[in-house]
Formats: structure tokens, C-alpha cells, sequence
């Protein structure tokens, strides 16, 4: 094979011998006991790697009731530390004020950094479920603290684009 191809009957030959090599690594048993391989290196499909598994493949977790909650079951203590140091620097004291006009104390950050501490001596299956309870938890006390949606209201209607075709005619046509 040469290192560089001059024409596509080139490259379309280097492709070919490449992939009938790629067929007889596979034949010797380089790739063993694998069908979902075996069977995408018979199709030949480079996309089909990147394919959704099938209903067979796929494994759904049992860690809770319902695994579609959107409430997570592990918690870093090296985040939670970063995020309480962030929240007491002058950058993070800077951005509080210039968002919400006040300083912050980060007396939440100190609370998920105490959990976060106190959880790691749980058992796996104690620590998951604490960790999913408080973030249950948490998510319920910021619904009640209220969000942005409780001052404006959705939109029902989409907006027309602002520069596009006006009555008169005449501001919107510099292109």
C-alpha cells in the first residue's frame, strides 16, 4: 500500500484491502465471542458502532424503583469542597452580588459538603439511597422557593423574527 493516494480507485482499493483485512484478523479469532462485533465487522457498517444497542443488549439499571428519576445516586466530595470554596472566594462573592445583589453565605454548600462526608462511611446501597433522598430533597426546597417562571409568563404564541419582512418594507430589506 502506498502512503498516499492519487486518485478515489486508489483509495477505494486501499479501503477494500484494508477491510479484507480487517475480515481475516476477525476469521483468526482476534475479536472471540462477540457477536455484536462478529456481526458489525460481516455487515461491514462503520456507522453501525455508533448505532442505539438493541432491546437485547441493552441492560436497564435496578438500583431504584423508577430509574428514570432525574435525581442523581452518587455524590463527590472533592466537588462538593470545590464548589464551597468557589462559593467563598472573591470571584464567587463578585458574581453573588452582581447577580443578586447581596453576599452569599454558603451555608448550603457547607451543608452538602457535611453530608457528603458523613455519607461516606454508609454502606453502597444506604449511600445511593441517602444521597438520591437528599437530592429529592433539595429539588422540593428550591420548588418552593420559587424560580423565574413564577414572574414571567410562557409564551403561547412564537414571536416573529425581528427583522423580517415588515409591513412597510423598507427596514427590513438590507441584505
Amino acid at each position: 500500500m502506498s502512503s498516499t493516494s492519487s486518485s478515489d480507485g486508489d483509495l477505494d482499493k486501499t479501503i477494500s484491502e484494508w477491510i479484507n483485512n480487517a475480515d481475516a484478523e476477525s476469521d483468526q479469532g482476534i475479536v472471540k465471542n462477540d457477536p455484536v462485533i462478529e456481526d458489525r465487522i460481516k455487515n461491514k457498517s462503520f456507522f453501525s458502532q455508533f448505532q442505539k444497542p438493541k432491546a437485547e443488549e441493552f441492560v436497564a439499571p435496578d438500583e431504584f424503583e423508577n430509574p428514570s428519576e432525574a435525581f442523581p445516586s452518587e455524590m463527590s466530595c472533592t466537588q462538593q469542597f470545590d464548589e464551597l470554596v468557589k462559593c467563598y472566594s472573591i470571584g464567587g462573592q463578585v458574581r453573588n452580588v452582581y447577580r443578586y445583589g447581596s453576599i452569599r453565605d454558603c451555608n448550603d454548600r457547607w451543608s452538602m459538603f457535611k453530608f457528603c462526608i458523613r455519607t461516606r462511611l454508609d454502606s453502597e446501597e444506604g449511600k445511593k439511597k441517602k444521597i438520591y433522598e437528599f437530592y429529592r430533597q433539595k429539588a422540593a426546597e428550591d420548588l418552593k422557593n420559587g424560580s423565574s417562571e413564577d414572574v414571567w409568563k410562557a409564551r403561547t404564541q412564537r414571536r416573529k423574527p425581528l427583522f423580517s419582512d415588515q409591513e412597510d418594507g423598507a427596514e427590513g430589506a438590507s441584505q
